[in-house]
C-alpha cells in the first residue's frame, strides 16, 4: 500500500522515505509547514503593542519628571520666599521605601531592576507573545 507507515524499519533502520500525514489523510506541503511555525499577526500584534506600551512609558514618564522638577522649583521658591519649610529628610523617606526592595537602607540598581522586572511581569502576564512584546516595548521606550 503506497505511502502506508511499515510494520518493521527493514535492514536500514529509518522511516527516511516514509511520508508523513496530516489528520485529512494529505501529506503536507512545505508552505503549510512554515505558516504553522510563523504567525506573523502574531509578531505584529505584540510589536505594535508594545511599542505603544513603550511609548506610553516614555510620555508618562517625562511627564512625571516635569512634575517632580516643577514641584522641586515650586517647593524651593516657597522656602526661600520663608512661606513654607521643607522636610526633605521625610520625603527622602518616603522615597525610600518605595523603591528600597531589599531593605539595605540604600536604593540601589539592584532595587531599580527588581522593580522594573516587576512592572514587565505584569505587562506581560498571560499573553503568548511575551518575546515580540518586549523587542516592541524596548522599541518604544528607544525610540518614542
Amino acid at each position: 500500500m503506497p505511502g502506508a507507515v511499515p510494520s518493521s524499519l527493514g535492514t536500514t533502520g529509518s522511516f527516511e522515505n516514509t511520508p508523513i500525514f496530516d489528520e485529512t489523510g494529505k501529506k503536507p506541503s512545505d508552505v503549510d509547514v512554515q505558516k504553522s511555525l510563523f504567525h506573523k499577526g502574531e509578531l505584529s500584534f505584540g510589536v505594535v503593542l508594545g511599542f505603544c506600551t513603550g511609548y506610553l512609558i516614555k510620555k508618562v514618564g517625562k511627564l512625571f519628571a516635569l512634575a517632580v522638577g516643577a514641584g522641586f522649583i515650586f517647593l524651593q521658591y516657597m522656602s526661600f520666599k520663608g512661606f513654607i519649610t521643607v522636610h526633605w529628610d521625610r520625603l527622602e523617606g518616603g522615597y525610600k521605601r518605595q523603591l528600597n526592595v531589599d531593605e539595605n537602607g540604600q536604593v540601589t540598581h539592584k532595587d531599580v531592576r527588581t522593580k522594573w522586572n516587576s512592572l514587565v511581569g505584569i505587562l506581560t502576564h498571560n499573553i503568548q507573545f511575551k518575546s515580540t512584546f518586549l523587542v516592541g516595548l524596548y522599541t518604544g521606550i528607544r525610540y518614542g
